[in-house]
Protein backbone atom coordinates (compact mmCIF):
# COMPACT_ATOMS: atom_id res chain seq x y z
CA UNK A 1 0.00 0.00 0.00
CA UNK A 2 1.08 3.62 -0.50
CA UNK A 3 0.65 6.99 1.19
CA UNK A 4 1.57 10.39 -0.24
CA UNK A 5 3.08 13.16 1.86
CA UNK A 6 5.53 16.08 1.73
CA UNK A 7 9.29 16.14 2.35
CA UNK A 8 8.60 18.88 4.92
CA UNK A 9 6.90 16.27 7.09
CA UNK A 10 9.52 13.53 6.66
CA UNK A 11 11.63 14.47 9.75
CA UNK A 12 8.53 14.12 11.93
CA UNK A 13 7.53 10.86 10.22
CA UNK A 14 11.00 9.40 10.73
CA UNK A 15 10.72 10.29 14.43
CA UNK A 16 7.07 9.49 15.16
CA UNK A 17 5.78 7.47 12.20
CA UNK A 18 2.48 8.33 10.51
CA UNK A 19 0.04 9.81 13.01
CA UNK A 20 -3.69 9.16 12.78
CA UNK A 21 -4.35 12.58 14.31
CA UNK A 22 -1.41 14.79 13.31
CA UNK A 23 -1.16 18.44 14.38
CA UNK A 24 -1.14 19.48 10.70
CA UNK A 25 -3.27 17.86 8.04
CA UNK A 26 -3.24 18.15 4.27
CA UNK A 27 -6.99 18.04 3.76
CA UNK A 28 -7.87 20.97 5.96
CA UNK A 29 -9.85 24.19 5.89
CA UNK A 30 -6.63 25.81 7.10
CA UNK A 31 -4.59 24.71 4.07
CA UNK A 32 -4.58 26.28 0.62
CA UNK A 33 -5.09 22.97 -1.14
CA UNK A 34 -8.11 22.44 -3.37
CA UNK A 35 -9.54 19.37 -1.61
CA UNK A 36 -13.15 19.87 -2.67
CA UNK A 37 -13.51 21.99 0.43
CA UNK A 38 -13.52 19.30 3.09
CA UNK A 39 -11.25 18.05 5.81
CA UNK A 40 -10.10 14.57 6.63
CA UNK A 41 -12.91 13.16 8.76
CA UNK A 42 -11.87 12.93 12.42
CA UNK A 43 -8.31 12.04 11.53
CA UNK A 44 -7.09 8.82 9.99
CA UNK A 45 -4.27 7.73 7.68
CA UNK A 46 -5.40 7.08 4.13
CA UNK A 47 -3.63 4.25 2.28
CA UNK A 48 -4.13 3.15 -1.30
CA UNK A 49 -2.98 0.30 -3.51
CA UNK A 50 -3.09 2.72 -6.47
CA UNK A 51 0.31 4.41 -6.66
CA UNK A 52 -1.10 7.16 -8.92
CA UNK A 53 -3.62 8.13 -6.24
CA UNK A 54 -0.87 8.16 -3.63
CA UNK A 55 1.23 10.43 -5.82
CA UNK A 56 -1.75 12.78 -6.25
CA UNK A 57 -1.96 12.88 -2.46
CA UNK A 58 1.76 13.63 -2.30
CA UNK A 59 1.28 16.55 -4.70
CA UNK A 60 -1.50 17.93 -2.49
CA UNK A 61 0.63 17.46 0.62
CA UNK A 62 3.57 19.32 -0.91
CA UNK A 63 1.20 22.14 -1.92
CA UNK A 64 -0.20 22.35 1.61
CA UNK A 65 3.09 22.03 3.51
CA UNK A 66 5.67 23.08 0.88
CA UNK A 67 8.53 20.72 0.08
CA UNK A 68 8.66 17.90 -2.47
CA UNK A 69 6.12 15.13 -2.97
CA UNK A 70 7.13 11.99 -1.11
CA UNK A 71 5.84 8.43 -1.55
CA UNK A 72 5.64 6.12 1.46
CA UNK A 73 5.39 2.38 0.84
CA UNK A 74 3.83 0.28 3.57
CA UNK A 75 3.32 -3.33 4.45
CA UNK A 76 -0.39 -3.62 5.21
CA UNK A 77 -2.45 -6.34 6.87
CA UNK A 78 -5.48 -6.96 4.67
CA UNK A 79 -8.86 -5.96 6.16
CA UNK A 80 -7.21 -4.18 9.09
CA UNK A 81 -8.22 -0.73 7.83
CA UNK A 82 -11.61 0.93 7.77
CA UNK A 83 -13.58 2.29 4.87
CA UNK A 84 -12.90 5.73 3.41
CA UNK A 85 -15.86 8.03 4.08
CA UNK A 86 -15.70 9.06 0.43
CA UNK A 87 -16.74 5.51 -0.51
CA UNK A 88 -19.70 5.77 1.86
CA UNK A 89 -20.80 9.04 0.30
CA UNK A 90 -20.19 7.81 -3.27
CA UNK A 91 -22.73 5.04 -2.83
CA UNK A 92 -25.21 7.35 -1.11
CA UNK A 93 -25.03 10.18 -3.63
CA UNK A 94 -25.34 7.77 -6.56
CA UNK A 95 -28.37 6.17 -4.90
CA UNK A 96 -30.00 9.59 -4.46
CA UNK A 97 -29.24 10.54 -8.07
CA UNK A 98 -30.77 7.30 -9.33
CA UNK A 99 -33.83 7.93 -7.16
CA UNK A 100 -34.57 11.42 -8.48
CA UNK A 101 -36.99 11.57 -11.42
CA UNK A 102 -35.51 13.12 -14.56
CA UNK A 103 -37.93 16.06 -14.27
CA UNK A 104 -36.16 17.15 -11.05
CA UNK A 105 -33.50 19.51 -12.38
CA UNK A 106 -32.71 22.12 -9.71
CA UNK A 107 -31.92 22.04 -6.01
CA UNK A 108 -35.24 23.73 -5.32
CA UNK A 109 -37.04 20.99 -7.24
CA UNK A 110 -35.27 18.33 -5.17
CA UNK A 111 -36.11 20.17 -1.95
CA UNK A 112 -39.80 20.11 -2.80
CA UNK A 113 -39.59 16.48 -3.89
CA UNK A 114 -38.04 15.27 -0.63
CA UNK A 115 -40.36 17.42 1.46
CA UNK A 116 -43.00 14.82 0.54
CA UNK A 117 -42.62 12.06 3.15
CA UNK A 118 -43.52 9.33 0.64
CA UNK A 119 -40.64 10.35 -1.62
CA UNK A 120 -38.40 10.69 1.40
CA UNK A 121 -39.13 7.13 2.58
CA UNK A 122 -38.75 5.72 -0.93
CA UNK A 123 -35.32 7.33 -1.17
CA UNK A 124 -34.29 5.81 2.16
CA UNK A 125 -35.25 2.37 0.86
CA UNK A 126 -33.31 2.97 -2.36
CA UNK A 127 -30.23 4.01 -0.39
CA UNK A 128 -30.44 0.96 1.88
CA UNK A 129 -30.69 -1.32 -1.17
CA UNK A 130 -27.64 0.36 -2.71
CA UNK A 131 -25.47 -0.57 0.28
CA UNK A 132 -26.67 -4.17 0.40
CA UNK A 133 -26.36 -4.52 -3.39
CA UNK A 134 -24.18 -1.81 -5.02
CA UNK A 135 -24.97 -3.25 -8.46
CA UNK A 136 -28.36 -1.48 -8.27
CA UNK A 137 -26.67 1.88 -8.86
CA UNK A 138 -24.12 3.38 -11.22
CA UNK A 139 -20.67 3.55 -9.64
CA UNK A 140 -18.73 4.57 -12.75
CA UNK A 141 -19.18 8.34 -12.44
CA UNK A 142 -16.40 10.79 -11.60
CA UNK A 143 -17.01 10.98 -7.88
CA UNK A 144 -17.64 7.28 -7.26
CA UNK A 145 -15.03 4.69 -6.33
CA UNK A 146 -16.46 1.17 -6.52
CA UNK A 147 -15.99 -0.78 -3.30
CA UNK A 148 -17.48 -3.95 -1.92
CA UNK A 149 -18.37 -3.45 1.70
CA UNK A 150 -19.20 -5.59 4.71
CA UNK A 151 -22.03 -4.44 6.98
CA UNK A 152 -22.40 -5.51 10.60
CA UNK A 153 -25.81 -5.83 12.25
CA UNK A 154 -25.92 -2.12 13.19
CA UNK A 155 -24.68 -0.81 9.86
CA UNK A 156 -28.02 -0.45 8.08
CA UNK A 157 -29.50 1.36 11.07
CA UNK A 158 -26.58 3.80 11.14
CA UNK A 159 -26.65 4.24 7.35
CA UNK A 160 -30.37 5.08 7.53
CA UNK A 161 -29.62 7.77 10.13
CA UNK A 162 -26.88 9.20 7.90
CA UNK A 163 -29.13 9.11 4.83
CA UNK A 164 -31.88 10.89 6.79
CA UNK A 165 -29.48 13.71 7.65
CA UNK A 166 -28.42 14.07 4.01
CA UNK A 167 -31.96 13.98 2.61
CA UNK A 168 -33.20 16.48 5.19
CA UNK A 169 -30.39 18.79 4.21
CA UNK A 170 -31.58 18.62 0.60
CA UNK A 171 -35.20 19.14 1.65
CA UNK A 172 -34.23 22.27 3.59
CA UNK A 173 -32.73 23.98 0.53
CA UNK A 174 -34.95 26.71 -0.95
CA UNK A 175 -34.76 29.19 -3.81
CA UNK A 176 -31.71 27.56 -5.33
CA UNK A 177 -31.69 27.16 -9.08
CA UNK A 178 -28.38 25.33 -9.38
CA UNK A 179 -28.38 21.98 -11.18
CA UNK A 180 -29.19 19.38 -8.57
CA UNK A 181 -27.10 16.57 -10.03
CA UNK A 182 -23.87 18.58 -9.95
CA UNK A 183 -24.77 19.75 -6.46
CA UNK A 184 -25.30 16.22 -5.12
CA UNK A 185 -22.25 14.82 -6.90
CA UNK A 186 -19.72 17.50 -6.02
CA UNK A 187 -20.97 20.09 -3.51
CA UNK A 188 -23.25 18.63 -0.87
CA UNK A 189 -20.44 17.05 1.16
CA UNK A 190 -18.72 20.42 1.38
CA UNK A 191 -21.87 21.97 2.87
CA UNK A 192 -22.86 19.21 5.25
CA UNK A 193 -19.49 17.91 6.39
CA UNK A 194 -19.30 19.94 9.59
CA UNK A 195 -22.95 19.59 10.53
CA UNK A 196 -22.80 17.96 14.01
CA UNK A 197 -25.61 15.55 13.14
CA UNK A 198 -23.76 14.47 9.99
CA UNK A 199 -20.45 14.06 11.83
CA UNK A 200 -22.02 11.89 14.52
CA UNK A 201 -23.89 9.76 11.99
CA UNK A 202 -20.82 9.31 9.78
CA UNK A 203 -18.65 8.40 12.76
CA UNK A 204 -21.13 5.65 13.69
CA UNK A 205 -21.26 4.40 10.09
CA UNK A 206 -17.47 4.20 9.84
CA UNK A 207 -17.46 2.04 12.95
CA UNK A 208 -20.06 -0.31 11.41
CA UNK A 209 -18.78 -0.76 7.85
CA UNK A 210 -15.67 -2.53 6.56
CA UNK A 211 -14.22 -2.42 3.04
CA UNK A 212 -13.82 -5.77 1.29
CA UNK A 213 -12.64 -4.68 -2.12
CA UNK A 214 -11.46 -1.08 -2.18
CA UNK A 215 -8.22 0.49 -3.38
CA UNK A 216 -8.34 2.99 -0.50
CA UNK A 217 -8.60 2.36 3.24
CA UNK A 218 -8.59 4.54 6.35
CA UNK A 219 -6.40 3.51 9.29
CA UNK A 220 -7.30 5.10 12.63
CA UNK A 221 -4.17 4.11 14.54
CA UNK A 222 -0.61 5.38 14.23
CA UNK A 223 1.69 3.50 11.84
CA UNK A 224 5.37 3.20 12.68
CA UNK A 225 8.34 1.15 11.53
CA UNK A 226 7.51 -2.04 13.42
CA UNK A 227 4.49 -4.32 13.53
CA UNK A 228 2.50 -6.13 10.88
CA UNK A 229 1.34 -2.87 9.29
CA UNK A 230 4.43 -0.70 9.01
CA UNK A 231 6.42 1.75 6.89
CA UNK A 232 8.98 0.01 4.69
CA UNK A 233 10.20 2.80 2.39
CA UNK A 234 10.10 6.61 2.14
CA UNK A 235 11.21 8.17 -1.13
CA UNK A 236 11.36 11.70 -2.56
CA UNK A 237 9.59 11.65 -5.94
CA UNK A 238 11.52 14.65 -7.29
CA UNK A 239 15.16 13.82 -6.62
CA UNK A 240 14.90 10.11 -5.81
CA UNK A 241 16.32 10.48 -2.31
CA UNK A 242 15.48 7.49 -0.12
CA UNK A 243 14.94 8.65 3.47
CA UNK A 244 14.20 5.18 4.78
CA UNK A 245 14.42 1.69 3.34
CA UNK A 246 13.66 -1.30 5.52
CA UNK A 247 15.56 -3.66 3.20
CA UNK A 248 18.70 -1.58 3.63
CA UNK A 249 18.44 -1.96 7.40
CA UNK A 250 17.91 -5.70 7.22
CA UNK A 251 20.72 -6.50 4.80
CA UNK A 252 24.49 -5.93 5.00
CA UNK A 253 25.86 -3.16 2.83
CA UNK A 254 26.56 -4.53 -0.63
CA UNK A 255 30.24 -4.19 -1.42
CA UNK A 256 31.38 -3.76 -5.01
CA UNK A 257 32.83 -6.86 -6.58
CA UNK A 258 36.58 -6.62 -7.01
CA UNK A 259 37.30 -8.01 -10.46
CA UNK A 260 39.02 -7.26 -13.71
CA UNK A 261 38.28 -4.02 -15.48
CA UNK A 262 34.73 -3.73 -16.82
CA UNK A 263 33.51 -1.83 -19.87
CA UNK A 264 30.99 0.21 -17.85
CA UNK A 265 30.44 1.40 -14.28
CA UNK A 266 27.68 3.09 -12.37
CA UNK A 267 27.84 5.12 -9.17
CA UNK A 268 24.83 4.42 -6.96
CA UNK A 269 23.25 2.34 -4.23
CA UNK A 270 22.01 -1.13 -5.17
CA UNK A 271 20.13 -1.54 -1.88
CA UNK A 272 18.24 1.65 -2.61
CA UNK A 273 17.75 0.69 -6.28
CA UNK A 274 19.15 3.94 -7.65
CA UNK A 275 22.13 5.23 -9.56
CA UNK A 276 23.48 8.77 -9.82
CA UNK A 277 26.02 8.44 -12.59
CA UNK A 278 27.41 6.21 -15.33
CA UNK A 279 30.72 6.06 -17.18
CA UNK A 280 33.33 3.94 -18.87
CA UNK A 281 35.63 4.35 -15.85
CA UNK A 282 34.92 4.59 -12.10
CA UNK A 283 36.11 8.22 -12.15
CA UNK A 284 33.73 9.14 -14.98
CA UNK A 285 30.80 7.43 -13.21
CA UNK A 286 31.45 9.45 -10.04
CA UNK A 287 31.86 12.71 -11.98
CA UNK A 288 28.62 12.04 -13.86
CA UNK A 289 26.89 11.30 -10.56
CA UNK A 290 28.08 14.55 -9.02
CA UNK A 291 26.75 16.52 -11.99
CA UNK A 292 23.38 14.81 -11.68
CA UNK A 293 23.24 15.44 -7.93
CA UNK A 294 24.05 19.14 -8.36
CA UNK A 295 21.36 19.45 -11.03
CA UNK A 296 18.56 17.59 -9.25
CA UNK A 297 19.23 17.49 -5.52
CA UNK A 298 21.67 20.22 -4.49
CA UNK A 299 18.78 22.24 -3.00
CA UNK A 300 17.65 19.36 -0.81
CA UNK A 301 18.34 20.90 2.58
CA UNK A 302 20.30 18.70 4.95
CA UNK A 303 21.57 16.27 2.29
CA UNK A 304 24.90 16.82 0.54
CA UNK A 305 27.03 15.19 -2.11
CA UNK A 306 29.32 14.09 0.71
CA UNK A 307 26.36 12.15 2.15
CA UNK A 308 25.83 10.42 -1.19
CA UNK A 309 29.53 9.60 -1.40
CA UNK A 310 29.11 7.69 1.87
CA UNK A 311 25.89 5.95 0.80
CA UNK A 312 26.89 5.03 -2.77
CA UNK A 313 29.64 3.00 -4.41
CA UNK A 314 31.03 2.35 -7.88
CA UNK A 315 29.86 -0.92 -9.42
CA UNK A 316 31.05 -2.68 -12.58
CA UNK A 317 28.16 -3.38 -14.93
CA UNK A 318 27.08 -4.10 -18.50
CA UNK A 319 25.78 -1.98 -21.38
CA UNK A 320 22.17 -3.11 -20.97
CA UNK A 321 22.11 -1.89 -17.38
CA UNK A 322 23.74 1.40 -18.41
CA UNK A 323 21.02 1.94 -21.01
CA UNK A 324 18.30 1.31 -18.43
CA UNK A 325 19.92 3.62 -15.88
CA UNK A 326 20.31 6.30 -18.52
CA UNK A 327 16.60 5.95 -19.36
CA UNK A 328 15.06 6.27 -15.90
CA UNK A 329 17.69 5.99 -13.15
CA UNK A 330 15.84 3.25 -11.26
CA UNK A 331 16.26 -0.46 -11.71
CA UNK A 332 16.35 -3.60 -9.56
CA UNK A 333 19.98 -4.67 -9.51
CA UNK A 334 21.24 -8.24 -9.10
CA UNK A 335 24.62 -9.96 -9.13
CA UNK A 336 25.44 -11.92 -12.27
CA UNK A 337 28.89 -13.40 -12.17
CA UNK A 338 31.28 -10.59 -11.40
CA UNK A 339 28.96 -7.77 -12.49
CA UNK A 340 26.01 -5.85 -11.08
CA UNK A 341 23.32 -5.92 -13.77
CA UNK A 342 19.66 -5.02 -14.18
CA UNK A 343 17.15 -7.65 -13.17
CA UNK A 344 16.09 -9.48 -16.32
CA UNK A 345 12.47 -9.33 -15.12
CA UNK A 346 12.54 -5.53 -15.17
CA UNK A 347 11.54 -4.09 -18.51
Amino acid sequence: MFHGTSSTLVPSILKHGLLANPPKTTYSRDSNVDTSGYDTFKGGIYLTSDVDKAEEGADMASAAHQGDPVLITLQYVLSSGGIDEDDIMSIMTEAILSDLPTKIETISDAAKYYSDNRNFQTALQRIERAYTDPSTINLSSYNARPAKIKLNRNALVELKVLATVVLRHIADQTARDRKVRNYISYSILNEIRHNPAFETAMYNVLASVKPIDSDTVRVTRNIGFKGKTRIIRIENRINGKVYYDQSRLNKPNAEPVQTEKADWYFFGNIEGNYAWGIGTTPEKAIADGKNAFEEWASNDEGHTWEDEMKECKVYPTDKRTIDLIDADGYRTFVRQGNLIVADQNEQ
